[in-house]
């Protein structure tokens, strides 16, 4: 017996749910990352003059970061 899945092409809804959780992804990272280029002094107390941390940590742990 062969089972046949049947595809539907996605919806306007779908592909809206897929946009707004693209943006959820993207945005606090582009939100950390002016954070960090208007007040980088505050980035350099937080992260002891580190660079390598705050990248990895905005590409890893991007909510935790804030």
């Amino acid at each position: 017996m062969i089972l046949e899945t049947i595809r539907r092409p996605l919806s306007g809804k779908a592909w809206q749910s897929y946009l707004v959780v693209a943006l959820a992804f993207l945005s606090i990272r582009v939100a950390s990352l002016f954070w960090w280029l208007l007040d980088p002094g505050r980035w350099q107390l937080a992260f002891r003059g580190s660079v390598v941390l705050p990248i990895s940590a905005l590409l890893i742990f991007p909510w935790t970061t804030l």
